[in-house]
């Protein structure tokens, strides 16, 4: 009795399930406070379909024999390009009722979408320097891209509980490292190149190139034998993505390629400890590995491949349980 006391007073955290879908491949994290309870992937070919749920029920089989028989929450990780973030400012002095109904008519009247084909939600960013303005950030995706989610986790005792951004999980993942903006984080993986630019104001720009058969029989792979455990990898050879980054920085970027200050690496596809180098001579910036320092103390022991492809549902799980 007293022990039970005990583990209420002290709030034990829920366990935390943080999901991502990438490629054909389901990239998993089980977190209850700042612990580590599982971590690892699996592949579901005809459940995800280029990192698109498709199939829960196909997902499902292949992932609940991998997880902690336990009663949790679960957070799911959407690509960018699916969970939109977008920017509006209104004018200062709105009650909430007022905002919820701009932000309303933003989705129907500006972006063109039914209310009844999505989910959205919003936060009160800041206030503008001039104090005329309510700076407001909206979430907002299609249902269809959403409730496969739930379903996956229909007969278990796992719920939905969260659908989040890349792009805001990044942001908020790099706050505290900002000394020196703006900073990007760039995800390669075999058949993808993302790359989030954070500003000074941690806003953020993403880009995304999907590389096509043609590109990918120029790049060739390299199999990475050390993986052997987890069923290899297939990853880019340094050369082409190095190239890859020198002629799409300037295009994604622009002018404030220049104000870019330090590139960190993340995704599966390349050998971000071997091949970091290659890309820093070419295209000229400083690069780190987006899971050195506290996020790899928690994934110790894995191959650094698989390191970097989980690093942002590290991050992820950690967000929502504080």
């Amino acid at each position: 009795m007293v022990r039970e006391t005990l583990r209420h007073w002290f709030g034990v955290k829920k366990p935390t399930l943080a999901l991502q879908l990438v490629e054909q491949e389901a990239r998993y994290v089980v977190r209850q406070g700042s612990h580590i309870l599982a971590q690892g992937f699996c592949v579901a070919p005809n459940a995800v379909v280029e990192g698109r749920l498709v199939d829960p029920a196909g997902l499902a089989r292949v992932l609940l024999p991998k997880l902690p028989k336990l009663k949790g929450q679960v957070a799911t990780v959407l690509p960018t390009r699916w969970l939109h973030v977008h920017d509006m400012s209104l004018p200062r002095g709105l009650d909430r009722e007022e905002l919820s109904y701009q932000v309303s008519r933003h989705i129907t009247h500006t972006l063109g979408l039914s209310l009844n084909d999505v989910f959205y939600d919003w936060a009160v960013r800041s206030t503008s320097i001039d104090k005329r303005n309510t700076d407001i950030q909206l979430a907002i995706a299609r249902q269809t891209d959403v409730v496969p989610y739930s379903h996956v986790f229909a007969d278990t005792d796992w719920r939905m509980k969260w659908v989040c951004s890349e792009a805001q999980v990044w942001a908020f993942a790099y706050q505290n490292r900002m000394t020196r903006p703006p900073i990007a984080i760039c995800q390669v993986e075999s058949r993808e190149i993302t790359l989030w630019f954070i500003d000074a104001d941690l806003r953020v720009r993403s880009f995304y190139k999907r590389l096509d058969e043609t590109q990918i029989a120029r790049a060739g792979f390299v199999y990475q034998t050390s993986a052997q455990k987890e069923g290899g990898l297939l990853q880019l050879p340094a050369r082409f993505v190095a190239d890859e980054l020198a002629s799409l920085l300037p295009v994604w970027l622009g002018s404030s390629v220049q104000d870019l200050t330090m590139i960190y690496g993340a995704g599966k596809g390349f050998a971000w400890r071997e091949g970091m180098a290659a890309i820093q001579s070419r295209i000229g910036l400083p690069i780190r590995i987006a899971e050195e320092g506290l996020i790899a103390n928690r994934l110790r022991g894995q191959v650094p491949s698989i390191q970097a492809g989980l690093v942002i549902l590290w991050h992820l799980s950690k967000q929502v349980n504080t």
